[in-house]
């Protein structure tokens, strides 16, 4: 068994960046106690979360920890409530949580429910409440794939080869088709759809060979999106088992590679040497490496350049008056694409960034041709101004300036050249390593292991000046053989310190921070580029109002108003819920507002909420309260290959492990029989249904309501109704002509003679909340219509098999007259996630050996705290399937 050395970040105070103030000019101060205030009044959080591996599988359980810092000190915030959100691809969000977070830190769980969350492609967004003010590049992300595998799964090797015949894009698909076992699916019938998102460009049926191979060819039609191109393959063979699966098909035609150049500092100027970053971006979003040449509009050829990482790189280029310049890369099929540079200025400034890692300072070198003037540069790090200077030329067109990497932390430097109006002409960010992270290192007690062993790991934290550290730690151990570690993604260091402070999505981030020459120059490329001029220096000097606070706890606020909208003041007003037991009460304030804290951690809160005045009764006042209303954020551009398509040894061995998990767990509970579904009637209590209690078609229930969260009766119906639509003046369900029902009352009673059944439903529709429904049921059977339409259905012309009756059993009982008991409000805030410990069993040499152990997370610990020497020590038992084992640990000192 094999461990690795994981080091992680030391937290680095900003004394020698803010000491380094008092050497500036009055201009300088004056810049500096703006960001200052800025800072002051839009306090900025960093958030990074651990999960205990890389993917899952329906049923699995989601284990993690988030760490919440101040983003300028990295010590820990203030913030109590970090709000989760689980989108899947097509950005639709399935699951909302609460994450509780004490002092900094906060963890919890999320399962993945099977009927909840299928297989797919979900990303995880994470954000507090003090966040949503720096907009959706703050937010902590993290995508993945959630598989669903069965002993009846498909494997599918899938070769795309792209080509071009008469003038048209030909999609070649070499496709073979194999069971979980490895047995081919030979000459099996199969109809295939080509879609692009919805839209169905191709439909056909085929059989595969002897050997479950099948080839698909097709022309691609024009305007298609090559981002949301996929196959859809469905069983036909008699007897199978209803096998549907989707294949993505990534296109990437290389005369579509965007390529953008970005000059150092955000200009090119005529007879100044500049440098000029470029990234090359294929149609899916990702980089790709790119050569080419640098043309002059004379023809004549100036530079060459070669990508480095990820389609990234650099080119030295001095512009001259009266010239554009092109670039050309040559295609695979020997063509040529150009591509323009920006455009040169005659008159303006440029500024030069040279960050030589084996230097203890930055050079700075300013050019310009303008008239004789001053400027002044600034360089700041986590929102706070290390360095400033006045800039004079004194009659040279350029001058130098040595920066000391002693003034900052540990981090992103941006460089800001501005004018003697203190408006941005030029910025370029650096990054400053002082290599200062933590030295954590994981040794195990015993050199080897045997199945069901127990295994001791001694921990030990020490900073760069091998110093003990006491901090927070948590610690992922992975079956190597069914989770594949990548150790070039996100971690809590390259996040911190890196991809929250840039814009878009960093590929392969820890590659940037290896203390390597080329990572060193692979990093200033990608700075070059996605760092490219992005600081709002306006909200510097004329800071916002923020609109989103700090939000220590959850709390529950609201306000008490009279029926002529005026504030209740010293009203008593009582808030319960019945699971958990909970019951409080307080009285208003005098602008009429109320509070409520302590709530317990649950996933199932619903809460009531109601006025009572002096005599204890209730009484005509509305009330409100501030219920969190989430963002809306765009759709991840990543799209994950599926576990089946060309699979990956590690994921195939995890996926093949849940199933023989599964298949062992149903030999346990006893003989194995054909499933035989029993569903229990669903009872709505105080239902008036007209037949009984229990006795409809469909029938919603209270908790499945509540679930639904901030929604209308309408809602819940579009949502939850097969079929429901408007049709030419009426609601229609399955063809049938719906009628609403609400507490044994037809709200047709109060039908005009000239409105719809739409006119009459939809105001009920739209305005009765989900929080005050205890139940729907549905009619639409004639078992269950015909004591509807003898009590409802007057109208001899009507036939009466061509309708069908919605019954809404609502919490006030009174029916249509009301939608709101009188001074009570109804609200279920969002869940908590849940906590509980990681199961991790414990084997003795007497254990008998009932279910094969085949865990793929051995162990996940979220809570190591280290002690005064640094040291923690942590121990579990190893698995059934022999091999080598990762552990990741991350963690802080949560003091900076």
């Amino acid at each position: 068994m094999t461990y690795k050395k994981i080091f992680f970040l030391i937290l680095l105070s900003l004394v020698a960046c803010l000491s380094a103030r008092s050497q500036t000019s009055s201009g300088i101060q004056s810049i500096i106690a703006s960001a200052d205030t800025l800072r002051s009044r839009m306090p900025a959080e960093k958030l990074y979360i651990q999960f205990d591996k890389p993917y899952y599988s329906t049923g699995d359980t989601i284990w993690l920890k988030a760490y919440v810092l101040d983003a300028a000190f990295l010590t820990a915030s203030k913030s109590g409530v970090v709000y989760l959100e689980l989108a899947n691809d097509t950005n639709k969000v399935l699951m909302r949580r609460m994450l509780p977070v004490v002092t900094g830190l906060g963890r919890g769980n999320i399962v993945l429910d099977k009927e909840e969350i299928p297989e797919g492609s979900y990303t995880i967004r994470a954000y507090t409440n003090l966040m949503r003010n720096f907009g959706e590049e703050r937010i902590f992300k993290k995508s993945f794939y959630v598989s669903s595998g069965s002993a009846q799964s498909w494997l599918v090797n899938s070769k795309v080869s792209l080509s071009s015949q008469a003038g048209k894009d030909n999609l070649h698909l070499d496709l073979q088709f194999n069971k979980l076992n490895k047995e081919s699916l030979g000459l099996h019938e199969l109809e295939f759809r080509v879609r692009d998102g919805r839209r169905v460009l191709l439909r056909d049926k085929v059989q595969t060979d002897v050997e479950g191979k099948l080839d698909v060819n097709f022309n691609l039609p024009e305007n298609v999106d090559p981002a949301n191109i996929s196959l859809v393959v469905a069983d036909l063979a008699k007897g199978g088992d209803d096998h549907k699966i989707t294949i993505p098909l990534p296109i990437n035609r290389p005369e579509n590679t965007d390529l953008q150049f970005m000059p150092e500092g955000g200009n090119l100027l005529t007879g100044i040497s500049s440098v000029v970053g470029f990234k090359a971006i294929s149609e899916d979003g990702k980089g790709v490496n790119v050569s080419g040449k640098v043309f002059s509009s004379t023809g004549g050829e100036v530079s060459e350049f070669t990508s480095s990482y990820k389609g990234m790189g650099s080119l030295e280029l001095t512009p001259k008056a009266g010239e554009s310049y092109t670039a050309k890369i040559t295609l695979p099929d020997g063509t040529t694409k150009s591509y323009p540079l920006p455009a040169i200025k005659s008159a303006g400034t440029v500024l030069r960034v040279t960050n030589n890692i084996e230097s203890d300072s930055i050079e700075v070198i300013i050019s310009s041709n303008l008239p004789s003037t001053s400027y002044y540069l600034t360089a700041q790090s986590r929102g706070i101004i290390c360095y400033g200077a006045v800039i004079r030329f004194n009659g040279n067109n350029s001058t130098k300036k040595k920066v000391a990497k002693s003034l900052f932390p540990t981090g992103i430097a941006r460089f800001t050249l501005m004018n003697n109006e203190k408006q941005p002409l030029n910025e370029r960010i650096t990054f400053i390593d002082h290599h200062d992270n933590l030295n954590i290192t994981v040794a195990a007690n015993k050199g080897s292991y045997k199945s069901r062993d127990s295994i001791a790991l001694a921990i030990q934290v020490k900073d760069h000046e091998g110093n003990p550290v006491q901090g927070s730690f948590s610690l992922a151990v992975t079956d190597d053989n069914q989770v594949r570690v990548d150790s070039l993604s996100s971690n809590i260091l390259n996040s911190l310190f890196l991809t929250s402070e840039l814009k878009g999505t960093v590929e392969g981030p820890a590659h940037y921070l290896q203390q390597t020459e080329k990572a060193a120059k692979d990093l200033d490329h990608l700075l070059l580029t996605q760092g490219w001029i992005g600081y709002q220096w306006n909200e510097t000097f004329n800071p916002p109002i923020p609109k989103f606070a700090v939000e220590p706890e959850f709390v529950v606020h609201g306000n008490v108003t009279n029926v002529f909208n005026k504030p209740v003041a010293s009203a008593q007003i009582q808030l319960f819920s019945t699971n958990p037991g909970l019951a409080m009460s307080s009285l208003t304030n005098n602008d009429g507002s109320f509070t409520f804290s302590n709530f317990p951690e649950t996933d199932s809160l619903t809460l009531f909420i109601q006025t009572k005045n002096k005599k204890n009764k209730s009484f005509n006042v509305g009330i409100t309260v501030d219920e969190f209303k989430p963002p809306i954020f765009k759709t991840m551009p990543q799209r994950f290959m599926p576990w089946y398509v060309n699979s990956d040894t590690s994921l195939l061995k995890y996926v093949k492990a849940t199933v023989e998990q599964k298949q062992e767990q149903v030999k346990l509970s006893g003989n194995v029989l054909n499933e035989v579904t029993i569903t229990a009637k669903k009872i709505i209590k105080y239902s008036r249904n007209l037949n009984g209690p229990g006795e409809s078609d469909q029938a919603i229930e209270e908790k499945e309501i509540l679930k639904a969260g901030k929604v209308t009766l309408g809602d819940i119906l579009r949502e939850r109704v097969l079929g429901l639509r408007e049709k030419e003046g009426a609601y229609i369900i399955q063809g049938l002509k719906t009628h609403l029902i609400i507490d044994g009352i037809d709200i047709s009673y109060f039908k005009t003679k000239s409105s719809s059944l739409v006119e009459d439903i939809k105001p009920y529709f739209e305005n009765l909340d989900a929080a005050d429904i205890k139940g729907i049921e549905v009619m639409t059977t004639p078992k269950y219509q015909f004591r509807y339409k003898h009590a409802y259905l007057n109208d001899p012309k009507e036939d009466p098999n061509k309708h069908a009756w919605i019954e809404v059993t609502t919490r006030g009982g009174k029916g249509p007259f009301t939608h709101k008991g009188t001074g009570i409000y109804v609200y279920k805030p969002m869940p908590f996630t849940g906590y509980k410990q990681f199961y991790s069993p414990k084997y003795s040499v007497k254990s008998p050996l009932i279910l094969t152990d085949l865990r793929s997370t051995i162990y996940w610990e979220p809570d190591i705290i280290t002690d005064k020497d640094g040291k923690a020590i942590v121990s579990f038992y190893s698995a059934d399937r022999p091999g080598t084992y990762s552990i990741i640990t991350e963690g802080s000192d949560m003091n900076g």
